[in-house]
């Protein structure tokens, strides 16, 4: 046995353990107080902001150039922000609310709803986001009381660590656990029989673990991202809208779920977007080898993905727009290359087919916003949908004529830093949410609870049926 198995059994034993040690320690606490949560939270956001530095230095260790700033505006200030979201509503939300009784039938019974915590809560979180992605939904299912373990992803072992580190100093393993390993861990993971479980990652990964789960009925939700598409209205086509979209595009290079993927522009500004795309790259990236401000691609199977969906689209016909200012080359050491458009490329290739998850943008063009509504209606359901107009009958039509998992109007990819909004795909983009008072309610068990007065009404139920029972129907239910 190779050492490299005899450590992924290893982890798969102490996975298992763990998994049965909080198990029992929910068993003896299946109610947890607001009290115990609010404790719970406050040592996760301690956690977070008292090791700053050593997630910053974790994060560019494992991408290679990944800037400080971004590291704290992405990673940690999205979940300290829900943290205290949550902190501020968890009373309310935790408290059982009475619901309507048909006093008819059963007179001064009761009806009420409790929320409960589900139990033992699994999470599956992927490279680009190490730590928010690992402990953003950790908020949500800590405020509903559960226990949790989180397998972060093989592909960033720095953070995979210190998040194993920071995680083991804070948490008693009975509430909070992480556990290391590769994808047989991984695999093994999504095989166990969790109260529920949550993976964030692409669409075929994420059939695999939906297929595991089902062995168990274990409930996931499900975050597979997807192309996001963007459709700029004629009325709002300017230096704004575009520096905007660039923006976000270039956060962590297009590494991350909600990144535009395609935009729609009308056809007669093609050439001045693309000339407005090349100022606001300039403005930002003046250069991009040595820049630190440019994050690099994670590594060198994924710049090579890239490099070869500009070849195929090349080869199929597309124009390929580089935007070099500084005519720097492509540098392999460091995984960087130029910010691309791809316009108008064929349905076939291979930056149509799959999610960018680089500095790449598609441009297309339209003549009628009906258009683009319809291209988006014929394809799978993106995880996140972006309309730049300032006509409210625009913005409507776009909202309510397309299905995605969230919707920006004017801005890109800023629903998925507030707290208060449910976050979630829906078809080929995930099922389910976390964030907000949606995520308690996803990892919470929604009990619903009769308490029957000294009158029980429910004896009309039972047979035999005599001439009561149907004088009483017909009361209620006329004739």
């Amino acid at each position: 046995m190779s050492d490299v198995t005899l450590q992924t059994n290893q982890q798969i034993e102490k996975l298992k353990a763990i998994f049965e040690v909080q198990k029992h320690a929910f068993s003896q606490d299946m109610m947890p107080s607001y009290e115990q949560r609010i404790v719970l939270l406050n040592r996760l956001e301690h956690m977070l902001l008292d090791n700053q530095q050593a997630i910053a230095d974790a994060v560019a260790q494992d991408f290679g150039c990944h800037p400080e700033a971004l590291t704290k505006l992405v990673e940690i200030m999205p979940t300290v922000l829900r943290i205290r979201h949550v902190k501020s509503h968890l009373k309310k939300w935790m408290k059982p609310q009475k619901r309507e009784v048909n006093r008819t039938l059963f007179g001064f019974a009761k009806n009420k709803v409790v929320y409960q915590p589900v139990g033992v809560v699994g999470n599956i979180s992927p490279w680009n986001f190490p730590f928010d992605i690992a402990l953003g939904p950790l908020t949500d299912i800590l405020a509903a009381g559960n226990r949790v373990i989180i397998k972060p992803s093989e592909i960033t072992p720095a953070c995979s660590t210190l998040l194993e580190q920071l995680v083991s100093n804070t948490f008693e393993p009975e509430y909070v656990a992480v556990i290391t390993g590769d994808l047989d861990v991984s695999e093994a993971f999504s095989h166990l029989p969790w109260d529920h479980l949550i993976f964030t990652g692409g669409p075929e990964i994420g059939k695999k673990v939906m297929q595991a789960a089902s062995q168990h009925l274990v409930p996931v939700t499900l975050e597979l991202g997807g192309k996001c598409p963007v459709i700029i209205a004629a009325d709002n086509f300017n230096k704004k809208t575009v520096s905007s979209i660039i923006s976000t595009k270039m956060i962590k290079s297009g590494q991350m779920c909600i990144s535009p993927d395609y935009v729609y522009v009308p056809e007669n500004t093609l050439e001045e977007f693309i000339e407005l795309t090349r100022k606001s790259v300039k403005k930002m990236f003046p250069t991009f080898v040595d820049n630190k401000d440019a994050t690099s691609i994670i590594n060198d199977r994924h710049y090579s993905r890239l490099l070869g969906y500009l070849d195929d689209a090349k080869q199929n016909g597309a124009r390929i727009v580089e935007i070099n200012p500084a005519n720097e080359l492509a540098n392999n050491n460091v995984r960087k290359f130029p910010f691309t458009l791809v316009i108008e490329p064929s349905e076939q290739t291979a930056v149509m087919k799959n999610e960018l998850f680089g500095p790449i943008l598609i441009v297309k063009t339209y003549s009628d916003i009906q258009q683009p509504i319809d291209y988006i209606n014929q394809h799978h359901r993106p995880l996140a949908l972006y309309c730049y107009t300032n006509k409210k009958e625009v913005a409507n039509k776009v909202i309510n004529q397309t299905i995605s998992g969230g919707v920006c109007i004017n801005a890109a990819a800023t629903h998925g830093i507030q707290a208060s909004l449910p976050f979630g795909g829906i078809g080929n983009s995930g099922m389910g949410h976390h964030h907000g008072y949606e995520g308690f309610l996803t990892f919470t068990k929604i009990k619903p609870i009769f308490e029957q007065a000294k009158f029980d009404g429910t004896a009309l139920l039972h047979p035999p049926y005599g001439k009561f029972i149907h004088r009483f129907l017909k009361f209620v239910l006329g004739k």
